[in-house]
């Protein structure tokens, strides 16, 4: 076995030439609460891991013989970083499909209290390093707040839910992946928490050719009193600028239990400008005082696959 390998399997850190990092995926890393800690420098890192269903052997407890028994066992990864406020990072899985054994991934980034705050299943354009569009990727994830986040890297069909889990809990797939995580710029935009249609949990299914309105909530914090926002600059749909409000409530409320009021906006569906390759929906605005932001919740256009 090379250095180079030998450094991959005791999960030792190695400088590419890429001027990344790479480190090998350390087991047990789930359920979020046992996230693997990393340590992202600006070069960005590489993860290499595998998810999916496995079979493992155990002993049963039900009988005093030695005799033993298979039992597959579904594994999904969390990784846990550190980043500032209005840092910049796109979180890409490479070589899922394609790899030794191909997967298809979902991934989503959450905070210190569980809210998911972006996830992908299939992206819209393929990068360097993926050769299928279900190689999972979040572009352009601005850091809402100081502190820890969590990615988790899961195999469809499981979707990733509010505080950390999965929709399901099994998966005929298994593989191995490279989770990217890639620092890129300082945002010069305030972040801020979105929810398409609060209170659905996993993918918010729309279906652009409804002539309905589709709801938003924008989640209020320490930073950001919903009360200043100023309704006439908000703009939502598939790329943050189109025209496409509605009405917002009158009375804000907290949506999302963290003790902050949110308000809850109208969005007319035909003018948010969705696609069947639309992954996200994109929000932006300004608040009385000045302060531009911008946010994005995760969505999945109809007919899911």
């Amino acid at each position: 076995m090379n250095n180079l390998m030998k450094a991959i399997a005791s999960g030792v850190m190695f400088a590419l030439p890429v001027s990344a990092f790479a480190i090998q995926e350390s087991e047990v890393n789930q359920p979020i609460s046992s996230a693997q800690t990393l340590n992202v420098p600006q070069q960005g890192i590489v993860v290499n891991g595998f998810v999916g269903a496995q079979q493992t052997t155990q002993t049963s407890s039900e009988t005093m013989t030695r005799d033993r028994y298979s039992q597959p066992v579904v594994d999904i990864d969390y990784f846990r970083f550190y980043a500032n406020a209005r840092d910049v990072y796109t979180i890409d899985i490479d070589q899922g499909t394609g790899g030794a054994q191909s997967v298809d991934t979902i991934i989503a980034v959450f905070d210190e209290n569980g809210v998911m705050l972006r996830t992908n299943d299939n992206t819209d354009s393929l990068d360097e390093g993926s050769i299928n569009t279900l190689d999972a990727r979040i572009d352009e994830f601005v850091v809402p707040n100081t502190g820890y986040y969590t990615v988790g890297v899961a195999a469809y069909p499981q979707y990733f839910v509010e505080g950390g889990n999965v929709s399901i809990n099994s998966t005929w797939q298994s593989g191995d992946y490279e989770l990217h995580i890639s620092y890129e710029k300082p945002s010069v935009k305030k972040q801020v928490s979105v929810m398409v249609k609060p209170g659905e949990s996993g993918f918010t299914r729309i279906n652009p050719k409804s002539r309905g309105r589709i709801p938003v909530a924008i989640l209020g914090s320490s930073e950001l009193n919903v009360a200043m926002i100023d309704e006439s600059t908000l703009r939502f749909g598939a790329s943050g600028t189109e025209a496409s409000l509605a009405k917002c409530h009158y009375v804000a409320r907290d949506v999302n239990g963290d003790g902050h009021l949110d308000k809850t906006c109208l969005f007319d569906m035909r003018s948010a400008g969705f696609t069947s390759e639309s992954v996200e929906g994109k929000l932006s605005g300004m608040t009385t005082d000045g302060m531009s932001f911008e946010g994005a919740g995760a969505l999945k256009v109809v007919p899911a696959h």
